[in-house]
């Protein structure tokens, strides 16, 4: 009986080292897992941070793109706006150019008509001025000698016979 006693307390002893020794390693085992699992947790943790960091990183270069884009359209809208009033001003200026050089040939043009209506008014003047002279001097010639006037008559008859 009491080799059986010793056996059954070294059997039990035996079990409880093993129960113990199995119990610390599992102990140990579950404190590797939950130390790795914590590992992971905070790494997934770590990572899903970064992801956000980066998801927030590239949804603000999305707006600043977005943003650059905006400008960018209004910059080339208003480039565009001033090219056209550029080339309106152009146009402005060639017009008011041509008119200034149509109005300055109109005013030479009734510059010139306006000498030569006045040197064709004395001319005339100037003729009817000389007729008036003939007439007065035939007229003197006529009235006051009768040679002239036979000579006039004379004339007369000589152009009348001529045809002329």
């Amino acid at each position: 009986m009491m080799v059986m006693m010793l056996v059954l307390m070294v059997v039990a002893a035996a079990a409880v080292i093993i129960i113990i020794i199995v119990v610390v390693m599992m102990m140990f085992v579950l404190m590797v897992v939950t130390a790795a699992a914590v590992v992971v947790i905070v790494v997934m943790v770590m990572m899903m941070l970064v992801l956000m960091i980066v998801t927030a990183a590239a949804v603000v270069i999305i707006v600043v793109m977005v943003v650059m884009m905006l400008v960018l359209v209004v910059v080339t809208a208003a480039a565009v706006v001033v090219i056209v009033v550029v080339m309106m001003m152009f146009v402005v200026v060639v017009v008011t150019a041509a008119a200034v050089v149509v109005i300055v040939v109109m005013v030479m043009m009734m510059l010139v008509l306006m000498v030569v209506t006045a040197a064709a008014v004395i001319v005339i003047i100037v003729m009817v001025m000389m007729m008036l002279v003939l007439v007065r001097f035939f007229y003197f010639l006529c009235v006051r000698s009768g040679f002239f006037l036979l000579l006039f008559c004379h004339c007369c008859r000589l152009l009348i016979q001529n045809n002329i």
